[in-house]
């Protein structure tokens, strides 16, 4: 079987185990290569290290395309990179932000829950680009402004992911997208605290690299 390859712009090996983890346990049928970025921070926070990992997901096309996937998905929330690649390599990539916001927006209006207050910005263009301004209502920031020791303080990070999403309900939220692939794994041990459905960001990627596979569109 041709494998999916998960490309982590995050340059932290144990991310990327966690996040192909998450991806083989959503789909055990399918083969998951992880990749990890290079060069950069271990967890991407600012628009800059966005744009520099774009930079560094397109450079990899040689590496990819080496492992013949049948899909690609480049797991951190502003998608860095991704449509570059896709104009790179002869597989379809799929970006995180993308996928969650298409599974979110089968719910209605939808919001984003995330720890890194200086990717706002490029997280809403993002959206701004698929298509989904008129259901996309908002996103919504922990309260710590710390996103590295925030993620790595597992309770503390999920008391202010919760949070996050209780107040984006209160607005009008009718699902929200978990902001980031290092914050994969986060839904499931929030969502007996909410009331409306949560997107895994690894796991929405994952579902539309499957249905795609099954559908022969890949």
């Amino acid at each position: 079987m041709r494998p999916v390859v998960l490309i982590n712009p995050n340059t932290n090996d144990a991310t990327t185990d966690m996040m192909v983890s998450v991806a083989h346990k959503r789909a055990p049928d399918l083969r998951f290569v992880g990749l990890t970025a290079r060069e950069g921070p271990a967890l991407i926070v600012n628009e800059r290290q966005l744009d520099q990992a774009a930079l560094q997901i397109a450079a990899m096309a040689g590496e990819v395309a080496a492992l013949d996937p049948a899909g690609v998905i480049v797991s951190a929330f502003g998608d860095p990179g991704a449509d570059a690649l896709a104009e790179l390599v002869s597989c379809p990539v799929t970006g995180i932000a993308a996928a969650s916001a298409m599974a979110a927006s089968a719910f209605g209006r939808f919001a984003v829950a995330t720890t890194t207050p200086d990717l706002v910005i490029p997280i809403e263009r993002r959206i701004s680009q698929l298509g989904f301004n008129r259901l996309y209502c908002g996103t919504y920031l922990t309260g710590s402004r710390d996103a590295v020791s925030l993620t790595n303080d597992i309770e503390r990070l999920d008391v202010e992911l919760a949070d996050a999403v209780a107040r984006a309900a209160r607005a009008g939220a009718q699902a929200v997208c978990i902001g980031g692939g290092p914050l994969s794994g986060a839904r499931d041990r929030i969502a007996g605290r909410t009331a409306i459905p949560l997107i895994d960001p690894v796991c929405a990627a994952v579902d539309l690299v499957a249905s795609r596979m099954a559908s022969g569109s890949l």
